[in-house]
């Protein structure tokens, strides 16, 4: 009898010392802030001193909600910072890899890393839409890893898509066939994989290898602060078939600290000698998809830089004239280059505050090269807008 009311009583302090497991969920959430490194160490610091008492206490597992977040099984409440909630970056969710506490960018919950690749300064192709790679200089770092299972490429790039603008950074560019990108000869798989370690060919390493071939989903992203550019890139896609990885996703994280970014950029002040000396100046910092006239998000220090010149010289009127090379029929090329200063004089016009009566929009297409159609470096000189004194 004894024995079974000491029994009863031992289930009784058992189950008032563990809190129901609902109740004892902590979610410590990723959010987009931590992309600058301070708070995601701290929400690292308090996710993993949460983990190790509910090691000690529960020997609680870690649980992933079908939003992606992590929560960890605690008997108490979260720690946070001095600023409040605890919060980290990139995907919503907490990495828990303890290789990954100095990333600028966390990891997708769950991924294991396979390789962490701190280059150092290196030359990066950045790949900005299907025609145009812009080499960049910075510390490079490439850390290459197998997602959790049952997760797909495109769910990888949306996640970091999501929490970039969350930022208020800017996505510039997305595909979801890089395969068919071929820029200067080069397949992307071959620009990708420029400046990338060479780790052999032993089965471990197969994916790894073969990867930049095997992308089906890639993404280019940025913020700024104020003394640094961070250009974020994402390649995602399955492993290698001859390593069983197939029906696995991986995806390569590889994040450029840069110095701000000029970008081939003029500057008012060269806006103002360009048209007082020749009459003109070309801007080859503003940016669209091949065959399309919508002006894309990293045009934007460019369209900046030309409102900051027409806002200080009201009197100054000009005209903005697309141009492009000598690729494809003769009128579309024609009717193209008019969409296009069209869309750069709206955007002057509704984003910065340009007066319309300064601006004329006009499409030139191929009539007027700077230089030969017979290579691509040609090409990309005579694919510009110019502003051009009235």
């Amino acid at each position: 009898m004894k024995a079974k009311l000491f029994i009863i009583i031992a289930l009784l302090v058992a189950a008032f010392s563990f809190p129901p497991e609902a109740e004892a969920q902590v979610k410590v959430r990723v959010s987009a802030k931590g992309l600058l490194n301070a708070v995601a160490k701290e929400a690292k610091k308090a996710a993993n001193k949460k983990t190790e008492q509910a090691e000690e206490e529960t020997s609680g597992e870690a649980e992933t909600t079908e939003t992606g977040e992590v929560e960890t099984t605690a008997t108490g409440e979260a720690e946070t910072t001095e600023t409040g909630e605890v919060e980290t970056t990139a995907t919503g969710e907490a990495e828990t890899t303890e290789t990954d506490d100095d990333l600028i960018i966390p990891l997708y919950s769950g991924s294991d890393i396979r390789y962490d690749d701190q280059i150092g300064f290196e030359e990066f192709p950045l790949i900005i839409n299907d025609s145009t790679v812009q080499n960049t200089e910075g510390v490079l770092r490439r850390v290459f890893c197998r997602a959790p299972e049952g997760r797909s490429p495109l769910e990888i790039i949306k996640n970091y898509e999501n929490a970039i603008k969350e930022d208020g950074g800017v996505v510039l560019f997305i595909s979801r066939s890089p395969k068919d990108i071929v820029i200067n000869d080069q397949k992307f798989g071959e620009l990708f994989r420029k400046n990338r370690k060479d780790l052999g060919l032993s089965t471990y390493v197969f994916t790894h290898t073969t990867f930049p071939e095997l992308v089906t989903e890639y993404l280019l992203g940025k913020l700024s602060t104020t003394d640094k550019d961070i250009y974020i890139i994402v390649a995602a896609g399955p492993g290698a078939w001859a390593a069983s990885e197939h029906n696995r996703t991986f995806y390569e994280l590889v994040t450029l600290e840069a110095e701000p970014m000029e970008m081939g950029m003029v500057t008012s002040a060269d806006i103002g000698k360009g048209l007082s000396t020749l009459g003109r100046i070309a801007i080859y910092s503003i940016f669209f998809d091949t065959g399309k006239s919508e002006v894309k998000p990293e045009s934007a220090d460019a369209l900046k830089v030309i409102a900051e010149y027409l806002n200080a010289n009201k009197a100054q009127k000009v005209l903005i004239v697309g141009h492009t090379d000598n690729t494809g029929d003769f009128d579309m090329n024609i009717s193209l280059s008019k969409d296009r200063a069209d869309a750069v004089m709206k955007k002057l016009i509704a984003e910065y505050a340009v007066a319309e009566n300064q601006l004329k929009p006009y499409g030139a297409g191929p009539i007027a090269p700077v230089a030969s159609n017979s290579t691509e470096e040609g090409r990309a000189q005579n694919r510009r807008v110019e502003i051009v004194e009235q």
